[in-house]
């Protein structure tokens, strides 16, 4: 069995039909593929309104809307008490 990641597998489908360049060529492909994608990358990093992901934005927004109704008390440096509608607990 052989354990792959991601990118391992991106990298891999990409040079499916150009594996049998020579060496150097090969080489050369492979560096301006990167360069392509850390380009792009960086291109729509940049155009980001948030800090997160729009997708993470919105789900932290509505996290936070839904804990607007709680308050939090801190315990100890690891451990808070939450409240919320006269229930309360301690994590």
């Amino acid at each position: 069995m052989v354990m792959t990641t991601n990118v391992t597998e991106c990298i891999n489908s990409c040079l499916k039909f150009v594996r049998q360049l020579p060496m150097l060529t090969l080489a050369e492909f492979i560096r301006n593929m990167l360069h392509r994608w850390f380009h792009d990358h960086h291109r729509a990093v940049q155009s980001m309104r948030y800090q997160l992901t729009d997708a993470a934005h919105l789900m932290m927004l509505k996290r936070v809307k839904k804990c607007g109704y709680m308050t939090f008390n801190p315990v100890d440096w690891n451990i808070f008490s939450v409240k919320r509608s006269g229930k309360q607990w301690t994590s």
